[in-house]
């Protein structure tokens, strides 16, 4: 295949509202995802918030916008949608029991600024033959310019979200995503090795076992046959025992290509985080002008990510 027939196919468009299954039970039953949460975050007393709130990415992901009134639930806190195009959900202190020390608390989760939580999501094209079951992991559900008092709700990369898939801001992932999908005919699921983000860092600090045995239960619920993880933290939740000298020793590991692993005996595929602004894309795009003349730094960085067999 030449490099620019391999860019056209990977920049083929996908209707998500008529072609795309999003959080289909068939493939994982979000009750089971749900389940891991509350059992492992102290989430019990907003379990049918969770619950509701799947039913609401699950009917509305592909034609509501932001602002559409169909994202609301009762109780809960619709954030600017002129800023966050991700319809991010808040809920409230008090709709968590009093008594929960982990979010409630004198040093609880709550009293932060900027909490977040990303549900795990999973999608494949209608008709897929499911080639590949391919867990992509990042690192931790970041949020921003929030008051305490809320757990802000989204999915990586917001893919629940129609306006944010399609946002300026997200360049990478939906292309990657519908790589997958397409060529790759994958089932993809969502998820990050870090489950609760605050300003201070104290919740993505204090619960790594939490964390990492709800990993494990996603693992073993969704049963990937390859394992994708993006950026320096990801490597290091997933392979504990191996030490990353530095941020600069991870970039230099990753910026030739993929860095290639096994965790739970199953293969993994370590790269540099998506982010736009990921200084390693710099050196990704130098590597990739010496095999292909000319090529944009776009194409070399969807080629980065997505071909590899």
């Amino acid at each position: 295949m030449s490099a620019m027939k391999g860019i056209e196919d990977l920049n083929r468009a996908v209707d998500w509202n008529s072609q795309v299954s999003f959080c289909d039970d068939k493939i994982v039953a979000v009750s089971e995802v749900v389940k891991i949460l509350v059992d492992n975050l102290q989430l019990e007393s907003v379990r049918k918030i969770l619950l509701e709130r799947y039913s609401r990415m699950k009917k509305w992901y592909g034609t509501a916008s932001a602002n559409d009134s169909e994202w609301e639930q009762t109780g809960c806190i619709i954030a600017d949608t002129r800023r966050h195009r991700d319809v991010l959900l808040g809920i409230p202190r008090s709709l968590f029991a009093a008594d929960n020390e982990m979010w409630c608390g004198e040093n609880g989760i709550l009293g932060r600024e900027d909490v977040g939580l990303d549900l795990p999501t999973w999608m494949e094209l209608n008709g897929s033959k499911r080639s590949e079951r391919i867990m992509i992991v990042a690192s931790e559900p970041k949020r921003a310019i929030h008051t305490s008092g809320n757990l802000w709700l989204s999915s990586p990369w917001a893919f629940h979200s129609k306006d944010y898939r399609e946002h300026q801001r997200n360049p990478w992932m939906r292309t990657i995503v519908e790589s997958f999908m397409c060529n790759k005919q994958a089932v993809v699921y969502l998820t990050d090795c870090r489950k609760i983000y605050d300003a201070d860092e104290i919740a993505q600090n204090s619960y790594e076992e939490e964390y990492k045995t709800c990993l494990e239960k996603e693992f073993e619920l969704f049963k990937p046959t390859v394992l994708i993880g993006y950026g320096a933290n990801v490597y290091r939740a997933l392979r504990p025992g191996l030490k990353v000298k530095s941020q600069c020793g991870f970039l230099q590991m990753v910026c030739d290509g993929h860095h290639e692993d096994k965790y739970n005996g199953i293969r993994t595929l370590i790269f540099a985080h998506p982010s736009g602004m990921n200084a390693c894309h710099d050196c990704i795009w130098a590597k990739m002008k010496e095999k292909y003349a000319g090529i944009s730094r776009r194409d070399a960085l969807l080629k980065y990510y997505t071909e590899w067999k």
